[in-house]
């Protein structure tokens, strides 16, 4: 952006196949659903709300691009905390089809994610809460929640999704 008071809701270099990640809190019942049929843990509305400072610039929903992760070595065990916390793994595509969109902003404060950070947005500024409904029932249509890390994404050609392994850091 050059002028920071501009709005820029959608970066169309990023694909619409890129995989993002958003963390979500276990502990967050609201941040969850379970399917009745199949008893599947499924994201709730919760596991993409926005409070207050979500709003304030440089505004949006936050979440990790994979491609970025990648391109910076950074692993998907890397994602959360994954005693208190899970992701969810949708595509660009799903937050374009509720009209939203995807921008690169780097957390500077995030040393360990800041790099591949990026914000979802509405199309107009600040977020508006029935644009936002919008945006996070399409996220919500595709997303498929982790409580483990998942690995990165590996998309066929067909179009299916499996995960490629990759080791995991370790701890002293």
């Amino acid at each position: 952006m050059s002028d920071p008071d501009e709005w820029v809701s959608d970066d169309l270099s990023i694909s619409d196949d890129e995989i993002l990640y958003r963390r979500v809190l276990k502990a967050d019942s609201g941040s969850f659903t379970v399917d009745r049929i199949s008893g599947e843990t499924r994201l709730g509305k919760g596991a993409f709300s926005l409070n207050d400072r979500d709003k304030e610039p440089p505004a949006g929903c936050s979440v990790c691009l994979e491609g970025l992760m990648r391109i910076h070595e950074i692993l998907t065990c890397d994602l959360a905390d994954w005693e208190t916390h899970g992701v969810g793994r949708f595509h660009a595509k799903d937050v374009r089809r509720g009209e939203g969109g995807i921008i690169a902003s780097e957390d500077p404060d995030d040393p360990v994610l800041g790099k591949a950070h990026a914000l979802l947005r509405t199309k107009s500024p600040g977020l508006p809460r029935p644009e936002w409904n919008y945006v996070r029932s399409a996220i919500l249509e595709h997303a498929v929640y982790f409580d483990s890390d998942p690995g990165y994404s590996d998309v066929q050609a067909d179009g299916t999704e499996g995960t490629t392994a990759h080791p995991s850091r370790e701890t002293s």
